[in-house]
């Protein structure tokens, strides 16, 4: 009977694990809704699916439905309670730029500064932090956090867009 349990759960797991790649294909592709949809299925058939939480939380901010994605990017988070997975930081990033369109400052600071601790050479969480910085007219902490993001990754896209946003906000302040 074991063996037969086993079997079972094996296959239960790997057809998550097959809508979940079906998922990440139509989130690559751009079709948000149907990937929403077979993120579903997959929590459906595995409600401990963290990254199927995870990326339906990004296919709904695509979709500028941050309500729905900081839900989903929460309890992603909330199935990782030891805080060992590599791609937390990431989550905080995302829910923290999800707050930071519903504008739940403060929300969005606390995650990219949770991000941060996690991962201190993150040029995205710099960048995005720079730039809640430079929303809210804190522009010399946004001057700081675009130069981290420069410095940390001078050629990713973070890095060059940091790069880019501090060079007019320089320019800006000697006009």
């Amino acid at each position: 009977m074991l063996i037969s349990f086993s079997l079972i759960l094996f296959n239960q797991l790997s057809k998550a694990e097959e809508l979940f790649q079906e998922g990440n294909s139509l989130l690559e592709e751009g079709h948000m809704l149907e990937a929403i949809d077979k993120y579903i299925e997959v929590t459906n058939a595995d409600s401990g699916h963290m990254n199927a939480y995870a990326n339906r939380g990004l296919a709904y901010s695509y979709m500028e439905d941050y309500e729905q994605a900081i839900k989903d990017f929460t309890k992603a988070m909330e199935l990782d309670p030891e805080q060992e997975n590599p791609e937390l930081p990431t989550l905080f990033l995302n829910r923290g730029f999800a707050y930071s369109n519903t504008d739940e400052v403060e929300k969005a600071f606390e995650d990219y500064g949770r991000a941060l601790q996690m991962n201190p050479a993150f040029a995205e969480i710099f960048c995005n932090r720079g730039m809640l910085n430079q929303k809210q007219q804190l522009i010399e902490r946004a001057i700081s956090d675009y130069r981290m993001a420069a410095d940390c990754a001078p050629e990713s896209e973070a890095g060059l867009l940091a790069f880019r946003l501090l060079g007019a906000l320089e320019e800006g302040q000697e006009n």
